[in-house]
């Protein structure tokens, strides 16, 4: 887990990004900081809900590729009930709505990622204001 040393300011987003390639991990991660977001990277989903359990995150980037992605919402939304409607998922493919899952709350990005697009939603989700939980 790559956590930034710094303490965030008040006004700063803190994200955690969590995904299995590392070099996308690392691009998201860049441009992130340079936006003046607070950055923790996750290799995976056990790591992910590890940083969730260490800290408080306003909005969570991950891959619906990620093995256990679902599993990863499930797990973070319930430990964090605040972080429910603050996943931003990135995926290769167009996702019908589910039932009951990520789908039903979360906002997707279709891969190739675009900066601006990124940056829009991590932007929406910021607005809503810091997570409480």
């Amino acid at each position: 887990m790559d956590h930034v040393p710094s303490q965030p300011t008040f006004d700063m987003l803190t994200v955690l990004v969590v995904d299995d390639d590392r070099e996308l991990r690392e691009s998201l991660c860049a441009f992130l900081r340079q936006r003046g977001c607070s950055v923790t990277a996750a290799a995976g989903g056990v790591e992910g809900l590890q940083a969730i359990i260490l800290d408080t995150f306003d909005v969570v980037v991950t891959d619906t590729q990620l093995h256990g992605s679902e599993w990863f919402w499930r797990q973070a939304t319930t430990l964090r009930p605040g972080l429910r409607g603050r996943f931003i998922f990135c995926t290769a493919e167009q996702l019908s709505l589910g039932v009951d899952g990520p789908t039903d709350s979360e906002r997707f990005i279709l891969k190739p990622i675009r900066s601006d697009t990124l940056w829009q939603q991590v932007q929406a989700i910021g607005a809503r204001g810091r997570n409480p939980s």
